[in-house]
């Protein structure tokens, strides 16, 4: 079906066993309502939702094989602000006990300014539900919210099926929820579980409380990523205690991360990080190391990873980073000379 530039009025839905392939040849058309996927295949290449789109339906009228793909046009201006309000752009239904769940592959175009806004609703721009798949290989999803829940631009489920994201812009999304702190975490990324992220750019999110960038309760993995200028700590490490590092990085990388108690160091280093990457560390100032101490914040995870200290930088007053003999980066206080401009910390 070719919109040209004309508009729909009215809801889509595509059921079990259909296709349907959506474009635009002129650049004006639109759906001013929702597209829900039950069982069928959505392609979308041009044009602008405004509605949403729903991939998967609870309850007893649950068709098996839901999809959608995106190549191009704009999911935008949609507010779940009822039901839910889980996924203000696209949202993936799923439940535990799902055959054949939905999955969103997203090759190219935009999700914007969409919101999802009822009580404990995420997932802003994308909502990954229970057993649901979702593939972000380009695009860009920008400028949405979750203004009760978490996730501004993308939520993910701790029982979510694949997760890859890839070749992606996520700018400028917003958790922010208040009062209560369970919500209002992870602006750019929320995911219930660990998250990879390769040769993405996650900058200007919001949160109203951790993780502005990303905000994950498993391991974070980074590969020639951005996530910078976010407020609330660009990457942030929201699980439990455990052994193993829980931030991973290899490649470009430009990042922040902060770490308490709860959270994991030391920085596991996969593979060789560019001269170029740079990642900032703080830590609680009575977790800083003691004069003639040290805390290591920074590992190679195989042999032939050689690290540099360069590549790591301080948040926290009074320390520097510093390489070891060992191979491992560590934190340490710093000395203080003087000279013409004053105190400097080397």
């Amino acid at each position: 079906l070719c919109l040209n530039g004309q508009t729909i009025n009215g809801k889509i839905t595509i059921g079990s066993g259909a296709t349907l392939t959506l474009t635009d040849c002129s650049g004006s058309g639109r759906v001013q309502g929702e597209v829900t996927v039950n069982g069928g295949k959505f392609e979308l290449y041009s044009g602008t939702i405004t509605g949403g789109v729903q991939v998967g339906m609870k309850g007893s009228a649950y068709q098996t094989g839901s999809a959608f793909t995106m190549y191009g046009g704009t999911i935008s201006g949609h507010n779940a602000s009822s039901g839910s309000g889980s996924g203000g752009g696209v949202f993936l239904v799923g439940t535990t006990n799902h055959v054949d769940p939905p999955s969103f592959t997203m090759h190219g175009g935009t999700i914007s300014g969409n919101t999802a806004g009822a009580s404990d609703g995420g997932g802003g721009g994308v909502y990954v539900g229970e057993k649901c798949s979702f593939t972000m290989d380009g695009g860009t999803i920008t400028d949405n919210t979750a203004t009760n829940g978490n996730g501004g631009g993308i939520y993910i489920h701790f029982n979510a099926g694949r997760v890859s994201i890839s070749n992606a812009m996520i700018t400028g999304n917003k958790a922010s929820a208040t009062g209560n702190t369970s919500y209002g975490h992870g602006g750019g990324i929320y995911s219930e579980r660990g998250v990879t992220v390769k040769n993405v750019t996650i900058t200007g999110n919001n949160s109203t409380f951790e993780g502005g960038g990303i905000y994950g309760n498993g391991t974070i993995n980074l590969t020639d990523a951005t996530v910078t200028d976010n407020n609330q700590y660009d990457v942030y490490y929201g699980g439990g205690e455990g052994s193993a590092p829980k931030l991973t990085v290899s490649g470009l990388v430009k990042a922040g991360y902060y770490a308490n108690y709860a959270w994991k160091l030391p920085i596991l280093v996969s593979g060789e990080l560019s001269k170029d990457s740079v990642i900032r560390v703080g830590v609680l100032e009575d977790m800083k190391p003691n004069a003639g101490g040290s805390l290591l914040i920074a590992k190679p995870a195989a042999s032939g990873v050689k690290l540099r200290a360069e590549n790591f930088e301080s948040y926290a007053a009074d320390c520097v980073t510093s390489l070891s003999e060992d191979g491992n980066v560590y934190l340490v206080p710093c000395t203080h000379e003087m000279d013409d401009t004053g105190y400097t910390c080397k």
